[in-house]
C-alpha cells in the first residue's frame, strides 16, 4: 500500500506535469495568455497533510476536527462519497453527446483536457480514505481520553466506513462502548468489536479479545447490581445527564433502542431536578427520543406517558404512531389532525392520515 507521503509527492508531481504539458500547448498555439492548471486535490492533500501534523502536535479537539474537516472536504472533491460507474455505455453518469450535427456546421476542435488521470484519481481517493481513517481515530481516541464516548463512537465509526479493516479503530471503539455498559446488549457489541480488533491485529490475539471480553462481563455485572452514582452539586448532575443524552443518541443510532431508552430515562431523571428552560428543553427533547426507542421495539409499550405533557408536533406525532400500532385508530387520527394544525411539513401529514384511515376502514376500530 502506497503511503501518505509517497501518495501526496505524487500528486504534486501529477498536477506539475500537467501545468507543464499546458505550457507546451500555449506556447505551439502562441498564446500569451498563462495556462491555468487545475491543482485542486493536490491542494487539498497537502491541506490534509498539513492539518494531521498540527493535530498530531497540538493533540487537541480543535486541530483534529480541523483535519477531519479537510479530509471530508477531500472526499466530497475526489468523489467517494458519490462515484461513478465510469462505464462507457452508461447514459445515467456519462453527459449524453451531440448525436446530430447539421450539415456544413463545423465543430470548434477541443481543447486540451486539463482533467486528473484515472491513476491520480485512485491515488487521491485512498490518500482520502486513509486520511479520514486516521482523522476519525485521532478525534475518536482524544474524546474518549475527555470521557466523551458518544461523540467518540460516532468518530470512530467515521474511521470504520473509510477502512473497516483497521484493529485499532475497532480497539477504540469497543472501549468506548465497555464505559457505556451495564447491559447485556451493551456486552454483545463489545465483544463483537473485540473479536473484529483481534481478527484484523496482527499483534492480537483471540485469547486477549476473550480476556478483555471476561473483564467487561465483570463490570457490567458489577455496575448492574451497584446502582450508578448520582452527584450532588447541579453542575455535576447537569454533566451526567449530558453524558447520557450522548449514550442515548449513539445506542440509538447502533440500533440498541432499548438501551438507549434507559439512558434517556435516566437524563430525564436528572434534569427535571435542574432549573432552568434549557434543561426543561433537554428532558422534553430525551422524553421524545425515548419515545422514539419504545416505537422501535417490539409489542405495545407506553408511549402517550412520554408525550402527553409536551405540547409539541413531534410529540403528537409519536403518540399518534403508537396507538396506531395498538388500533386505536380514532384517537390516533386526533392527534395527527391537531398535529397537522402547527405542523409545517403538512404534506407529510396528510399521507400519515390518509394511512390511518385506510388501516381503520380495512381493519375496523379497537371496541
Amino acid at each position: 500500500m502506497v503511503s501518505s507521503k509517497q501518495a501526496l509527492a505524487e500528486a504534486h508531481a501529477a498536477a506539475a506535469r500537467r501545468a507543464a504539458r499546458a505550457r507546451v500547448a500555449a506556447l505551439k498555439a502562441g498564446t500569451s495568455a498563462k495556462p491555468v492548471v487545475d491543482a485542486t486535490w493536490a491542494k487539498l492533500m497537502q491541506g490534509c497533510a498539513d492539518c494531521q501534523q498540527r493535530a498530531e502536535a497540538a493533540e487537541t479537539l480543535e486541530t483534529w476536527r480541523a483535519f477531519a474537516a479537510a479530509a471530508h472536504a477531500l472526499r466530497d472533491a475526489v468523489g467517494i462519497e458519490g462515484d461513478k460507474c465510469e462505464e462507457p455505455g452508461c447514459k445515467t453518469c456519462q453527459p449524453t453527446p451531440f448525436l446530430f450535427v447539421p450539415k456544413g456546421v463545423v465543430m470548434p476542435p477541443a481543447p486540451p483536457k486539463d482533467e486528473p488521470t484515472p491513476e491520480e484519481r485512485r491515488n487521491a481517493q485512498a490518500f482520502a480514505k486513509k486520511a479520514t481513517c486516521d482523522a476519525g481515530i485521532g478525534l475518536g481516541g482524544l474524546l474518549l481520553k475527555r470521557g466523551r464516548r458518544g461523540e467518540a463512537c460516532d468518530a470512530l465509526a467515521t474511521a470504520l466506513k473509510a477502512d473497516e479493516s483497521n484493529g485499532e479503530a475497532w480497539t477504540l471503539r469497543a472501549a468506548a462502548f465497555a464505559e457505556m455498559g451495564e447491559d447485556g446488549s451493551i456486552l454483545e457489541i463489545v465483544e463483537l468489536h473485540l473479536r473484529k480488533a483481534a481478527q484484523l491485529s496482527p499483534d492480537d490475539d483471540e485469547l486477549q479479545a476473550q480476556h478483555a471480553v471476561a473483564a467487561c462481563r465483570a463490570a457490567v455485572v458489577m455496575e448492574a447490581t451497584d446502582p450508578p452514582r448520582v452527584e450532588g452539586t447541579l453542575a455535576e448532575r447537569a454533566r451526567q445527564a449530558s453524558t447520557l443524552l450522548e449514550d442515548g443518541a449513539t445506542l440509538m443510532r447502533e440500533g440498541l433502542y432499548k438501551t438507549a431508552h434507559s439512558r434517556y430515562l435516566r437524563a430525564v431523571d436528572l434534569l427535571d431536578a435542574l432549573p432552568g428552560p434549557k434543561a426543561k428543553a433537554a428532558a422534553d427533547e430525551a422524553r421524545l427520543n425515548a419515545a422514539g426507542c419504545l416505537l422501535q421495539l417490539p409489542g405495545d409499550h407506553d408511549v402517550a406517558s412520554l408525550c402527553d405533557a409536551l405540547p409539541s408536533t413531534r410529540a403528537l406525532l409519536r403518540r399518534a404512531a403508537a396507538r396506531e400500532r395498538r388500533g386505536d385508530y380514532a384517537a390516533a387520527l386526533a392527534d395527527l389532525r391537531e398535529a397537522r394544525l402547527s405542523s409545517v411539513d403538512r404534506a407529510l401529514v396528510d399521507a400519515r392520515i390518509a394511512h390511518c384511515e385506510h388501516l381503520r376502514d380495512t381493519r375496523g376500530v379497537v371496541v
